[in-house]
């Protein structure tokens, strides 16, 4: 046990960050590991630095004759998703015979792992997604924005609905990048902002200035079973969630008991207006709790010194 815990001191370990890939969880990582005494790079995963005793890797591709510096450096692997269309079994049987085989895995949960269908014996965490504790915020009070959007805008049928939303009298604040070709079709709707992408530490005021988030994922396998991370950011930020009605949203609205307005319902300014938003508790959520949930420092010394 003494071995174990000057181990932990001493541990070095490197977080791959993606260009343009949302990943709160490795900023999780990563604080959690430092409260817990680990030396911790975090970096686009091509500057980790070859010295550390581990790096985890967000997974795409990474083929098995990629050479490591170091034979004894650890990889762990972390499979956020399952593929998505189009080809997307097609895309998963790749990732499973040409990707390196890691010293363990980390996955989103059992049907991410199962989805993928890794046939050896390498050790394994399934890591459901948490929230930051800077986004635990009081409800906005007088919010200059009915709705928000935080996230991708290319999703099909999202820019249609959020002109539909516009056209109905909703003022709405859009986050991220947009093509300026969308940005042109709201041209004549003066109460719709866009903010362009925004900082981590943007967030919590970003989200003080709406009443509700909207949450809108196509209803196609594998988007349909895989945890909205900007829902349970709304949900923690004080927020009420407007979503399209699939799987994910409905088990998560019943499982926490919580009244979603389903974007289909609003069909004037008066069905958003009226509606009773409710307060829903993700405080279990919270990154710090999931991860001491599931042992992830454990699960990463047992790795290291295996």
């Amino acid at each position: 046990m003494l071995h174990i815990c000057k181990r932990v001191l001493n541990m070095n370990i490197g977080i791959g960050l993606k260009h343009d890939t949302y990943t709160p969880e490795a900023y999780a990582y990563a604080s959690f590991l430092k409260d817990k005494g680990w030396h911790v790079q975090l970096a686009l995963e091509e500057l980790l630095d070859d010295g550390l005793d581990a790096h985890i890797y967000v997974m795409g591709i990474r083929p098995f004759f990629l050479k490591r510096k170091r034979k004894e450096l650890v990889e762990i692997h972390e499979y956020q998703s399952l593929s998505t269309p189009n080809f997307a079994k097609a895309k998963d049987l790749t990732k499973r015979l040409l990707n390196k085989k890691p010293s363990a895995r980390i996955f989103l949960n059992s049907t991410v792992k199962d989805g993928l269908g890794f046939s050896d014996d390498k050790p394994y965490l399934l890591r459901d997604m948490g929230v930051d504790n800077t986004l635990f915020l009081p409800a906005p009070r007088n919010p200059r924005f009915d709705l928000i959007y935080c996230g991708s805008i290319g999703r099909a049928g999202l820019v249609q609905q959020l002109l539909r939303l516009a056209k109905i009298g909703l003022r709405l604040l859009i986050v991220g990048d947009v093509p300026a070709s969308v940005i042109s079709r709201f041209s004549q709707l003066t109460h719709v902002e866009f903010s362009g992408r925004v900082g981590r530490h943007e967030l919590p005021e970003i989200y003080q200035q709406a009443r509700a988030g909207l949450n809108f994922t196509p209803d196609i396998y594998p988007f349909n079973i895989q945890t909205s991370t900007k829902t349970l950011e709304y949900c923690a930020a004080g927020l009420g969630v407007v979503s399209n009605r699939y799987e994910w949203a409905l088990d998560f609205s019943a499982a926490r008991n919580a009244e979603f307005l389903w974007v289909e319902k609003i069909e004037s300014k008066e069905d958003f207006d009226n509606f009773n938003f409710s307060s829903i508790e993700v405080h279990d959520l919270e990154w710090s709790k999931i991860l001491s949930n599931i042992e992830l420092d454990r699960f990463l010394v047992e790795t290291i010194n295996k």
